[in-house]
């Protein structure tokens, strides 16, 4: 018997303020520092990106998923659904993880923002969105309805935006 081929699914991840104007540069890399912790005690390979913005503001991360039996998945022949819901599965523990990162590294009235990006498709996310698999499909038909006709992307462009609002009074313990 033959062993399945393996994949890594990437997602991107961009932590900035909502207000590049009102921004807490050490605010921004807190929340940064508590997500990578996070995902790389729960075994995800996570690398700092540099997009050629020496000082910026932004933090830029790239995050590998486990390894993923790639007959898992959906094939040419399955539905858009099911290919949008496998794709918000995969993310959604990476997103889980950015709102907790928020909550740790936040304090109000600070607050962290989540809005999910596949290529053309951009949508403000609720931690409910992704809480279990009823809601996943619930926002994935959601998303097939409100943007109908548009190709869902390749994993490697899917990107989490963690906005942070208030940033200046958001710093926890320091």
């Amino acid at each position: 018997m033959g062993t399945q081929p393996l994949a890594r699914l990437m997602c991107n991840i961009e932590i900035a303020p909502d207000n590049e104007y009102d921004a807490d540069v050490t605010v921004v890399h807190e929340v940064g520092r508590e997500l990578i912790s996070a995902l790389q005690q729960d075994g995800y390979a996570v690398a700092s990106v540099y997009k050629g913005n020496t000082g910026g503001i932004a933090l830029f991360y790239q995050v590998a998923s486990g390894n993923v039996p790639l007959e898992d998945w959906p094939g040419e022949a399955t539905d858009m659904l099911e290919e949008l819901k496998y794709l918000l599965q995969t993310v959604s523990p990476i997103a889980r993880k950015l709102w907790v990162a928020g909550r740790r590294a936040l304090q109000a009235p600070a607050s962290l923002g989540v809005e999910l990006v596949l290529g053309d498709i951009e949508l403000n996310l609720d931690p409910r969105d992704m809480e279990d698999e009823g809601r996943i499909a619930l926002l994935a038909q959601t998303i097939l309805q409100r943007y109908a006709g548009q190709r869902l992307p390749s994993s490697q462009r899917i990107t989490l935006n963690g906005k942070i609002a208030h940033g200046r009074s958001g710093r926890r313990g320091l």
